[in-house]
């Protein structure tokens, strides 16, 4: 259950911020967005987490080394600094990109969370960048020559310049619109004045066919950056420089809901898009919101994945057509940043609960776990998706702080800078709450009323010590400094999620009775007193959607979900799942929570070296537990559950804790021990069936005659052997045989769940909490009557019944 509650109350919580109007030129005020400013994000949530991460990684990065290849080029002192590696490296064409959209993240994690070094850096490398143009005498100002224009204005090849233009313009203009720099627009307008030039002068001498020709290549948002321009300056040749960016090749064929995506580079187009919504919004051209409206639309509806993305190899293929598209590839973690932008934009136009819920599965799903956790400036550049893909292996796998800098790592550091930006909007005397994480926002600037919104679910921290997770349950307080009876009429529109069920809202405890319906709002309009309090409670539902695919062999690809949280399953390659004809529909009848108090649970090392047995490949083997018990995947692989047959007491079974039905096996003395799928057989059971011994030196693991035992043994494997006849080797035979157990070195994460089969068992988690595991986001689930499952107690395996 969900439970929200809104109190109001008279209490001091944080300083008086100032909530401005930011209602597009040329459209009647609707929905709009609050400054950063004026929310704030407060523990107890993932969002909290992966902002403080992301704050940490742009506190490492030398502003010097970061204006390296910028001081370069303008032939000014380098200070010292070595450069950056990577995309940064001052080798690569698109060398200075990187920086464009530090500027952006710092300008938005300094306008949520005030921090003094962020803004002292931060204006440093304006103020420097200022230096590098007004050496440059044009406007100009890159990381790389102006050369790389001529190349691209006579049709050569070239590595997207204005992409990375596009970046350093859209820094600057943040500096300004959220930071207040004194120099940055006029700095941003000046690289304006330089393109339109050069522009103008390739269009009189050659055509406007050789612009269209130009622009075939990557250019980010440059159309947005400069609608954004022209709005806050109001020169008309922005716009009109803007709207050449508005590229007829993609807008027209939208335009008459035409789909020639196929085979299309989505992060070049996507952030194209975004430039239409912004000229809808400036200009009020009605044809570019039907553009950006029918572009979501397409896409959700043919190309998008369980987690909001759309591509794999970073193109969109054929509509409907995704079934053999998961792989290490799927998908650029960039285009779920910049889909995101469209969805909000759209939702501002609309209030859509629809795209609300997008936006939520989108961010929760595609962005929130591509950091690595406790490591700042590791991040990824795919979300792979695949069946036995893992982070790690993905196309281009986990980067590093000071050598990657992807595009990908870009809008990494402005995605976890921006993480309150979508929580609340406001219309006239209207509040959205839209995403329900742990917050505070000024409501209010004249009576200085301030809303804190507390929840655990769907984005609580994310633990990982055994804890099962709470009940699902939030707060939202309206609070008031001044500590005056406040009275004021509004409306407040509480999301009620798609995946949510058996709603109920109390106001006063007091029954509210109008419409709660998942996937709309529902609007509680009154005069609000300080003491009112709101309660609303829903059910996460478990659910299945099968992925988009019109052809027969992939319409049992499906995807499992809790809530808005992609549940993906723990497994090196194999994905099917064969269920009863009969309990398939419903999944909460074979998928369940785990027992995360599970005493059962335990790893074991040698006592001697304190080497951890764990399994990899399935085989069995010792090995050293990592500092970092997130690294890699020996925590999980090298704890187990001892599984006990009330009709053989003296033996136990040890199965996996990340495969459940998969158990500790013996093929034989002498040969390597496996991790085997149960197969119900007895000569299973029997091989997988162990006494515990205790001994001086600690437990020894005993079938038979033979003992578990890393002796003499190669590569770190792990043996079934016989007790040496040698007395000679029989106390180092011992010393390598016997096992200290331990509590557990991995724990079920929140929200852990176990899905059975009648083949087989997955454990379930959420596709943001995995960090190297191995992994399926698609299951292959068919059904068939009259199978046996695989029997569960109490959310875990049990093989003794």
């Amino acid at each position: 259950m969900l439970l929200l509650v809104l109190a109001l109350v008279a209490t001091v919580t944080i300083p008086s911020l100032i909530a401005t109007s930011t209602t597009p030129v040329g459209l009647n005020a609707g929905i709009e967005e609050f400054p950063m400013s004026a929310i704030h994000l407060t523990d107890g949530s993932s969002f909290k987490q992966a902002t403080q991460l992301n704050l940490d990684y742009l506190l490492m990065l030398d502003p010097d080394r970061l204006l390296y290849t910028f001081r370069v080029n303008a032939n000014l002192s380098t200070m010292g600094a070595k450069p950056l590696g990577g995309w940064e490296s001052p080798t690569i064409e698109v060398r200075g990109h990187f920086v464009g959209h530090w500027m952006s993240a710092t300008a938005m994690i300094w306008a949520s969370t005030g921090n003094a070094t962020v803004k002292k850096n931060m204006d440093y490398v304006v103020s420097e960048l200022k230096k590098c143009q007004e050496a440059m005498k044009t406007g100009y100002l890159s990381a790389f020559p102006t050369s790389w224009f001529d190349r691209l204005e006579n049709l050569k090849a070239v590595w997207a310049p204005y992409y990375t233009i596009h970046k350093i313009m859209a820094g600057l203009f943040d500096q300004h619109r959220l930071a207040n720099n004194p120099d940055s627009l006029e700095m941003a307008v000046a690289m304006a004045k330089y393109f339109h030039q050069r522009t103008v002068a390739v269009i009189e001498s050659n055509t406007i066919a050789q612009w269209e020709s130009m622009i075939n290549n990557e250019f980010g948002g440059m159309n947005e950056v400069l609608y954004n321009l022209y709005k806050e300056t109001g020169q008309q040749f922005l716009a009109d420089f803007a709207h050449l960016f508005d590229k007829p090749v993609l807008m027209g064929p939208l335009s008459v809901n035409a789909d020639l995506l196929t085979g299309l580079h989505a992060n070049t187009h996507i952030p194209e898009i975004i430039g239409a919504a912004r000229r809808y919004e400036v200009l009020a051209d009605p044809t570019y919101a039907d553009i950006a409206t029918y572009f979501l639309m397409l896409i959700n509806s043919t190309r998008t994945y369980a987690t909001g993305g759309s591509n794999s190899g970073e193109h969109w293929g054929m509509p409907h057509r995704l079934g053999d598209t998961l792989g290490p590839g799927t998908e650029e973690t960039c285009t779920t940043y910049n889909i995101l932008k469209v969805a909000r934009h759209l939702f501002k136009w609309t209030g859509s609960a629809h795209l609300a819920d997008f936006y939520e599965r989108a961010l929760l799903n595609g962005i929130m776990g591509v950091q690595r956790p406790g490591n700042p400036g590791v991040s990824l550049y795919m979300l792979p998706l695949g069946p036995g893909n893992s982070k790690p292996t993905a196309a281009h796998g986990w980067g590093t702080p000071f050598d990657s800098f992807w595009c990908c790592y870009g809008t990494a550091v402005e995605s976890f800078s921006k993480l309150t930006d979508s929580i609340f909007f406001y219309a006239e005397n209207t509040l959205y709450v839209n995403q329900y994480v742990n917050s505070i926002l000024q409501f209010n600037v004249s009576d200085a009323i301030y809303i804190e919104l507390k929840s655990n679910f769907p984005a609580p921290e994310w633990l990982d010590n055994g804890t099962a997770p709470q009940t699902p349950q939030a707060t939202l307080q309206l609070v008031s400094p001044t500590g005056l009876m406040i009275r004021f009429n509004a409306s407040i529109m509480l999301r009620i999620p798609m995946w949510a069920s058996l709603v109920t809202i109390n106001i006063n405890n007091q029954p509210y009775m109008g419409a709660a319906v998942p996937g709309t709002y529902a609007n509680l309009t009154q005069t609000w007193t300080v003491g009112t309090l709101i309660s609303i409670t829903f059910n996460p539902r478990l659910h299945m959607e099968g992925i988009l695919d019109d052809r027969p062999e992939y319409k049992s690809l499906t995807a499992i979900f809790y809530g808005p949280l992609l549940l993906v399953g723990m497994t090196t390659q194999d994905r099917s799942l064969v269920l009863d004809g009969a309990e398939h529909s419903d999944v909460s009848k074979w998928v369940k929570p785990v027992q995360y108090d599970n005493p059962q649970m335990h790893s074991f090392h040698i006592a001697f070296t304190g080497n951890f047995m764990h399994h990899s490949g399935f085989m069995l083997w010792y090995g050293a537990m990592p500092d970092d018990r997130s690294s890699g995947t020996v925590a999980p692989d090298s704890t187990f559950q001892i599984v006990m047959d009330p009709s053989t007491p003296s033996l136990i079974m040890l199965e996996s804790f990340n495969y459940p039905g998969f158990f500790i096996s013996s093929k034989g003395v002498g040969q390597q021990l496996a991790v085997l799928q149960d197969d119900g057989s007895a000569t299973f059971k029997k091989n997988c069936q162990f006494e515990l011994v205790t001994q001086v030196k600690g437990l020894l693991l005993m079938q038979g005659d033979a003992y578990i035992s890393s002796y003499k043994t190669e590569k770190s494997m792990l043996t079934l052997q016989t007790f040496p006849s040698s007395a000679g080797e029989r106390e180092a035979f011992v010393t390598n045989s016997a096992f200290n157990m331990t509590t557990p070195n991995a724990h079920y994460r929140q929200f852990s769940f176990i899905a059975t089969g009648h083949n087989r068992q997955y454990l379930l988690e959420p596709l943001n909490a995995v960090v190297d595991e191995e992994y399926t986001a698609y299951f292959n689930i068919t059904t068939e009557t009259g199978g046996s499952m695989k029997r569960v107690l109490n959310g875990q395996p049990s093989h003794s019944q």
